[in-house]
């Protein structure tokens, strides 16, 4: 398909799934991407050493389809180091990581390498994602703004702390497909709280994105999860203490490494994390300050 082709027989597209105990979704999944139109692809999946039926499940249709590459941890580690794992064991030219509950329309893979021939310095491209929780109720919004295909690093940078003040439901970018050179540049998903909001920010810096503006995936969403809790479920090494403030200054110490970016350009970003960390503790203090007022209102009417 287009100027893209095999390199040393590696497949150009990699589906990465980490996964653990989701015996409940993962043949679904599995079976969801098999269909894709595109072709030239594998699909890698990481068990996090899973205690259900998940790996009898892979290791089925591994058997019948040799696409599907399938490997165990002989323990369990943390989720953030699991997403790396399936990133380091896959070979193809681009990448997409998924959870082990999501799907795809059946023209992602197709419709996002057509978007990338586009323009050859896309480094990440994003569609639209619907997210559906357990009730089967849909959270879905669309943003027709200004989006990450700016040339200006400094002003993607800004772009994606405005995105990270909004709603999840604009923008995703670590479910999104990437190109595998530039995503080897970055620190990847490291073992922190709110990484993947840190690694979309480096990303931003690395190149600009293309968009799709269609809905082409699909997440079952999981319940909100407190720091502490997350924390805790994902295994992860930090205290649950000022998790935001501790993310602003890993984003700022990413930012003054690169090179590429003149002193000007790092002093920029650094103001434009302080004002990002503003404006999220306003409106998370005056979501708060309407949570209290609702329920003195609620109190009352109730005397």
């Amino acid at each position: 398909m287009g100027k893209y082709t095999n390199m040393a027989n590696r497949p150009l597209v990699s589906i990465c799934i980490p996964v653990f105990n989701e015996e409940k979704d993962i043949e679904r999944t599995i079976t969801n991407v098999l269909s894709q139109t595109y072709e030239n692809f594998e699909v890698v999946i990481s068990d996090n050493a899973s205690t259900d039926k998940t790996e009898a499940i892979c290791k089925r249709i591994a058997q019948k389809d040799d696409r599907l590459k399938y490997f165990r941890s002989l323990k369990t580690s943390n989720q953030n180091e699991n997403f790396n794992r399936a990133f380091k064991l896959s070979k193809g030219q681009f990448t997409l990581w998924m959870g082990g509950h999501d799907w795809l329309d059946p023209s992602y893979i197709e419709q996002c390498i057509a978007k990338f021939e586009e323009n050859p310095e896309f480094v990440l491209v994003t569609t639209y994602k619907k997210h559906l929780d357990d009730k089967g109720v849909e959270y879905y919004k669309e943003y027709e703004g200004t989006m990450l295909d700016l040339n200006s690093p400094c002003k993607r940078f800004s772009r994606m702390l405005w995105f990270l003040t909004t709603t999840y439901l604009y923008i995703g970018p670590i479910s999104s497909m990437m190109r595998r050179s530039v995503l080897e540049k970055s620190g990847l998903i490291e073992s922190v709280l709110y990484a993947d909001l840190i690694l979309s920010l480096e990303m931003s810096l690395l190149g600009p994105w293309g968009h799709i503006s269609k809905c082409l995936q699909f997440r079952k969403q999981s319940k909100f999860m407190s720091a502490k809790e997350a924390i805790n479920r994902y295994g992860l090494k930090q205290s649950h203490q000022f998790t935001r403030i501790k993310m602003c200054f890993k984003v700022i110490r990413i930012v003054c490494k690169k090179d590429f970016l003149g002193f000007h350009e790092k002093v920029f970003c650094v103001i434009a994390v302080f004002k990002y960390y503003f404006i999220f503790q306003f409106k998370r203090v005056f979501r708060m300050f309407l949570r209290i007022t609702k329920n003195k209102t609620i109190i009352r009417l109730g005397e």
